[in-house]
């Protein structure tokens, strides 16, 4: 009870909810951004069968063996009434063929929404062919028009049970602490920052004699053969190298610049300038651009979204917005921990996602995992 009561102080300071605590109320913004229906459902089912027809109601109620009703807003209360009960729901699922549970339970998971093809195709208990036909013969599933299908709110909760967070998560996952110490993190620390300032310095001093010319297609960028070239300074890894020349970039310390017909990679006066730092300025200056850059450079080499051509280091293409919140994040996290210790990226990602979950999307773990590997390489941990 009282980590409900602090949780829902919280609440009342930032003004998202109001009332009385026996007429508690969510403000209408919260509403629109959390969708239809509580707790990750969908919509409630009488909004989601609104469109349905009076026979096609009639037909489920028969099915369910529920008499019927005079009129559809009636036939959806039964239907509700029915199917929102937990042991009720349990007792159809057992009859169900199989597939029909694990399909609500990736459905639930995903916000109760799904596309399955011709949902709105017209199927009986005495007709129905398979799990999905099934579900939909019963109302279990609701079709919202003919490509998606629906796992209504209150059918949700009675499949979790009877209630909307079965295992509520009042407070973060603690974070599972391993000894490295400080003498050896700081070595390992200090070394791996020196070797990245030095591959900077020695990788522009190589541009400025052989610049790489520009990719003209596919967002610009540099091309795979000049990235090997960089590989290869970096003991052939390929993530070592995409972060070498993506922190360079970010820092100012390389641009392009024109070429006769051809756009090419130059140092800038800003390299000029940096290297006349000592070598904790010149490493504090990356490690500040890396810090705050938008810029994902896991995915360099990456395919998305089926594309012919590979996503390009300093290409336009790298740009994540949520980026520097989740790094920051994730070194929040680690400098929470007691000098000397460390974590990994499992117990990172669970925290993250508690305080922030509706920030990072499908790309968060990656960007979790990328932003540790990373901070390695640079000497940030």
């Amino acid at each position: 009870a009282a980590a409900v009561e602090r949780a829902l102080d919280v609440l009342r300071e930032r003004a998202l909810v109001w009332g009385p605590d026996d007429n508690l109320r969510v403000v209408r913004t919260v509403r629109e951004l959390l969708g239809p229906g509580p707790g990750g459902t969908g919509p409630p089912l009488a909004q989601a069968a609104a469109g349905y027809r009076p026979s096609r109601l009639a037909q489920i109620l028969a099915d369910l063996g529920l008499p019927g009703e005079p009129d559809p807003p009636a036939a959806l209360t039964a239907l509700t009434r029915h199917l929102s009960r937990p042991a009720t729901l349990a007792a159809l699922l057992e009859q169900a063929p199989a597939g029909a549970r694990q399909l609500l339970t990736e459905l639930d998971a995903g916000g109760g929404v799904g596309t399955i093809g011709r949902a709105d195709r017209d199927v009986t208990a005495a007709t129905a062919n398979g799990p999905i036909e099934w579900l939909l013969a019963r109302g279990i599933l609701v079709a919202l028009d003919g490509e998606r299908a629906v796992l209504p709110a209150e059918v949700a909760v009675a499949f979790r049970g009877g209630a909307l967070h079965p295992d509520p998560q009042l407070s973060p996952p603690e974070l599972t602490a391993s000894q490295v110490g400080v003498d050896a993190a700081d070595r390992a620390g200090a070394g791996a920052a020196m070797t990245f300032v030095r591959r900077v310095e020695d990788l522009l001093d190589e541009w400025a004699l052989d610049p790489p010319v520009a990719l003209r297609t596919g967002g610009g960028g540099l091309g795979v053969r000049d990235l090997k070239r960089v590989q290869a300074a970096v003991d052939g890894d390929a993530f070592a190298a995409a972060l070498l020349v993506e922190t360079a970039f970010v820092a100012g310390l390389v641009a392009t610049e024109s070429s006769g017909t051809s756009e090419i990679f130059l140092p800038t006066p800003e390299f000029d300038r940096w290297r006349a730092f000592g070598t904790g300025r010149r490493w504090a200056a990356l490690a500040a651009a890396w810090l705050a850059s938008s810029r994902v450079v896991g995915l360099v080499g990456s395919r998305p979204d089926g594309k012919d051509k590979s996503v390009a280091a300093l290409g336009r293409e790298l740009d994540r917005g949520t980026a520097p919140e989740i790094r920051l994040a994730v070194l929040s996290e680690l400098a929470s921990l007691t000098p000397g210790q460390t974590t990994g990226a499992v117990d990172i990602l669970a925290r993250l996602t508690w305080q922030r979950p509706r920030r990072g999307g499908a790309l968060r773990p990656d960007l979790v995992r990328w932003t540790l590997t990373e901070a390695e390489l640079l000497g940030v941990t």
